[in-house]
């Protein structure tokens, strides 16, 4: 079975940029996308429309696939982009402490982590 997807350029331009931005800056990937996929689409839909989102959640969500479910394969997590925001909010991030795949994000990761 494929999953059903849409060609970038089928799309019209500012489907295009958008398409960009999801894949570069909201769900970040690895390699090189040409296809849009459901996830994309419905994030594209939401920016299209100006619907609120609800970022935290498509942030875990996202990195739970990364690591969980595709074991790191085409995806990238939010380290660089992350450490922007926090810096840009005046938030300590400390120093970085590397954990293994199979270690998840709990009340006493984040607790830690202060």
């Amino acid at each position: 079975m494929h999953r059903a997807g849409i060609q970038k350029k089928l799309m019209k331009g500012e489907y295009q940029l958008l398409f960009k931005f999801v894949n570069k800056v909201i769900l970040p990937r690895s390699k090189k996308r040409m296809v849009a996929s459901a996830a994309d689409l419905f994030m594209m839909e939401s920016l299209c429309k100006f619907d609120p989102l609800n970022l935290p959640a498509h942030t875990l969500e996202h990195m739970h696939k990364i690591v969980v479910e595709h074991k790191g394969k085409h995806g990238m997590g939010y380290g660089y982009f992350l450490t922007k925001v926090f810096t840009h909010l005046n938030v300590s991030v400390g120093a970085g402490t590397a954990d293994s795949v199979k270690q998840s994000i709990s009340l006493s990761t984040l607790v830690e982590c202060e």
